[in-house]
């Protein structure tokens, strides 16, 4: 077999192979000598005739179809242990020359993707200095204070942060110009807090002032950016107002600080430290996360990268797959969704592309950086995985091994990936 190879283009080889004049002719005989199996020719057992018999009955055409199917596996495996390459998904073949002596085929081989990893090491990206501020302890404390706080009904006007009980009912005019209700326009007992921009603007801002027992009559208009049925649309909503409540907070103080449950806090001072040790936790981590973000833009910035387009069309496309069964699952039509954002599906694959191509060109640099230092994970990681979650969980370690046994493999590249961060952020 003669193979020879050209690069179309980066990331895609074309490859072409003669097949030798015995191996195509071994090749239509056994494709004959299957064909000819479901054969009937009269006075004779199917596929029992004699051959002359059975050549006038098998068509030619079947036998070379059936020959050239034949050796499209085996041929691209000898492609394979000849050029070396790597390939990616199941080539695109073609057949070139084909006759009874000859059969020259044609591979289009998207071959897997690859990185010559640049400068990784001593990149300069310091981490920001997390700071916490007496405001944001002051919020952090009162955040923790509202779980305890109740809903009171108050006898006074509704101002924002207010939480209103209402009945409303949405109108929209149709082609003839008369008011009729929409669907989903409607509630009863709706508990609404004002500020929440949980409705569309202007609703909630129009309640501010109300008083409970009052009957409003709302106009709004939909956004440009809604659903096709009502978006830019005039509309009139008719809200009565049963209860005004506003939220009232417990008594900061030691004794309230108690009813929070947290473990070693047991006064307002202690909740303050608390508080302020989570919020600085968080930040620490936020900016180590940015640290990390910059130390993988710059590696994969230094690096080149040979990648397919092919490939980073299928890593948009799936990610776009995914996010239309995001949207179906939270119970819009994709074509709401579109609408909803002003966008195209065409936009949105392009996007998808373009973050999928950075996602493979990550992954691919974090590799070699894996191989450059040596980083492997195997079973005593695993082992010691599992013995983290028994401690954590108060699980038997064998209960924790079996509940996770069909997730070995995901458990392991997650190991691996916290090793690689581990080691950049090391070495940077």
């Amino acid at each position: 077999m003669e193979i020879t190879r050209k690069e179309l283009r980066p990331g895609v080889l074309e490859v072409t192979a003669e097949l030798d004049q015995k191996t195509w002719k071994d090749a239509q005989e056994k494709a004959f000598h299957k064909l000819s199996k479901d054969v009937s020719v009269p006075g004779f057992r199917p596929g029992k005739a004699p051959e002359k018999l059975l050549r006038e009955r098998v068509n030619s055409a079947s036998i070379y179809d059936e020959a050239a199917s034949s050796v499209l596996n085996p041929t691209l495996v000898e492609i394979i242990n000849q050029t070396k390459c790597e390939v990616f998904r199941r080539p695109d073949v073609r057949i070139e020359k084909f006759s009874d002596s000859e059969l020259t085929l044609v591979y289009t081989i998207v071959v897997a993707p690859t990185c010559e990893l640049g400068q990784y090491k001593d990149l300069g990206v310091k981490k920001e200095e997390a700071k916490v501020e007496d405001k944001d302890v002051d919020e952090a404390v009162k955040r923790a204070f509202e779980g305890l706080a109740d809903l009171v009904n108050v006898e006074r006007e509704a101002k924002e942060g207010d939480t209103l009980s209402i009945d409303f009912k949405g109108f929209i005019k149709n082609e003839k110009g008369e008011e009729v209700a929409f669907e989903g326009g409607e509630a009863q007992n709706y508990d609404l807090t004002l500020g929440s921009h949980s409705f569309i603007p202007g609703f909630e801002e129009s309640l501010v002032g109300s008083k409970t027992g009052e009957e409003k009559d709302i106009e709004v208009t939909f956004p440009e950016a809604y659903v096709k049925e009502l978006a830019g649309k005039p509309a009139r909503f008719h809200v009565l107002i049963h209860e005004v409540k506003e939220k009232q907070l417990p008594e900061m103080n030691d004794e309230s600080v108690k009813d929070l449950s947290i473990e070693g806090v047991e006064t307002l001072e202690a909740l303050r430290e608390h508080e302020k040790a989570e919020l600085l936790k968080s930040k620490e981590q936020e900016a180590e996360n940015r640290r990390l973000d910059e130390i993988v833009n710059k590696i994969r910035e230094g690096s080149k990268f040979v990648i397919a387009d092919e490939i980073a069309i299928d890593e948009g496309r799936a990610r776009l797959e995914q996010l239309k069964e995001r949207v179906k699952s939270s119970g819009l039509e994709f074509s709401q969704y579109l609408e909803l954002t002003k966008n195209s599906e065409e936009k949105l694959l392009e996007e998808c592309k373009v973050e999928g191509l950075r996602n493979i060109q990550n992954m691919l640099a974090l590799n070699e950086v894996a191989k450059k230092e040596n980083i492997t994970v195997g079973e005593k990681e695993l082992e010691e995985h599992y013995k983290k979650l028994s401690e954590q969980y108060s699980m038997p370690l064998e209960n924790v091994k079996n509940a996770l046994k069909e997730r070995e493999g995901d458990i392991l590249s997650q190991i691996r990936g916290e090793a690689i961060v581990a080691a950049l952020l090391k070495l940077n």
